[in-house]
């Protein structure tokens, strides 16, 4: 990939690139930009407990856990039973 030199200019300042090469929409960044960012984002430690709470809550959100028609497995529920 060749750039222009006001490609270069703009990755040069920490800016980003947004390009299309074969159709496919691209983004170029410098390395050292990618790595901070990576690092901000993404981490190798376990989550606390109490983001893994809210992970939880999160996901059951977006089955939609909490709809009334879902009500019939609590009812199913043995544990539930008395």
């Amino acid at each position: 990939m060749k750039l222009t030199e006001s490609e270069k200019q703009a990755i040069t300042n920490g800016e980003t690139i947004c390009a299309t090469e074969d159709g496919i929409k691209i983004i170029v960044v410098r390395a050292d930009v990618d790595e901070k960012s990576r690092k901000f984002f993404y981490t190798d430690e376990p989550l606390t407990e109490e983001e893994q709470l809210l992970a939880l809550q999160q996901a059951e959100e977006r089955a939609d856990w909490n709809a009334p028609e879902m009500d019939v497995y609590d009812e199913l529920d043995p544990r539930n039973q008395q």
